[in-house]
């Protein structure tokens, strides 16, 4: 039977230690909103449909500051996709803030590292 650390360091995602099981993307993305909710973020979730652009980040929205930001949430290794990379190169582009995060604390280290709130 291997040990939570070892499936940790072997699938590289996130484990709910309570139920040791991987979390899903779905919950990284809930506690990602929570999180930034709560530092003063305006926040909306893009839902994949007819009259959205393919590569769409999963969270945007508005910092505290007033400046745009995108998050592309990923699970574990998990890499975004070449029309998610394009959409993030080209709002960054245009000044705004872009992360890809698999979790709050990886997003919380990002953030911190730009300096931009």
């Amino acid at each position: 039977m291997w040990g939570l650390d070892e499936i940790k360091r072997m699938n590289k995602v996130s484990i709910d230690k309570k139920k040791k099981k991987p979390i899903l993307e779905k919950e990284i993305q809930k506690r990602i909103l929570a999180w930034l909710r709560k530092i003063g973020f305006s926040v909306d979730v893009i839902s994949s449909g007819l009259y959205n652009r393919s590569g769409i980040a999963d969270i945007v929205g508005c910092t505290n500051t007033g400046k745009f930001f995108a998050v592309e949430v990923k699970r574990g290794a998990n890499k975004p996709s070449k029309l998610q990379v394009k959409w993030l190169e080209e709002k960054k582009a245009l000044g705004c803030l872009v992360y890809v995060a698999n979790s709050v604390d990886n997003l919380k280290e990002k953030i911190d590292k730009t300096g931009k709130r």
